[in-house]
């Protein structure tokens, strides 16, 4: 009988190590870069966020450790330029909107569409779409070895 444990046991190991294995995203396991979100003007506690955020090859990461106030409509968007500082750095033909905030605290993933190569982009911000506001960016910094 502990023969037939043990060998169940393994077995049900050996499945799931196989089918995590396979249910990986081929492009999702190197980290590519990470970034910061920062509050701009430290006098406006309205427009600001907090937190960390890793960005793969076919996703963004925001880490649990995230928080921003309130608000109506906002976005996550990949931005083109890497120092985003105020809605006058901020250009429609230079960003890629990849989905609506989902919780104001917390871990959260947004995945970004096929064929955008992130070396190509330079930041992640939070923009309040109702009252067309920056809330927060966090720029990018690529690993060694991430073309940029």
């Amino acid at each position: 009988m502990t023969k037939t444990l043990t060998i169940a046991v393994f077995a049900s190991l050996l499945v799931l190590f196989i089918g995590g294995a396979a249910a990986q995203p081929e492009t999702g396991g190197k980290v590519l870069a990470t970034g910061e979100f920062i509050q701009v003007d430290s006098t406006d506690k309205l427009h600001r966020a907090k937190g960390g955020l890793t960005a793969y090859a076919d996703r963004i990461e925001i880490d649990e450790a995230f928080e921003v106030p309130l608000g109506p409509k906002y976005h996550v968007y990949l931005m083109r330029d890497a120092e985003i500082r105020s809605n006058d750095d901020i250009s429609i033909g230079r960003l890629i909107d990849l989905g609506r905030l989902r919780h104001f605290k917390g871990a959260q993933t947004y995945d970004i569409p096929r064929g955008i190569d992130l070396a190509n982009w330079g930041s992640i911000i939070i923009y309040c779409e109702g009252f067309e506001m920056l809330i927060s960016p966090a720029s990018l910094r690529f690993n060694q070895g991430a073309a940029r």
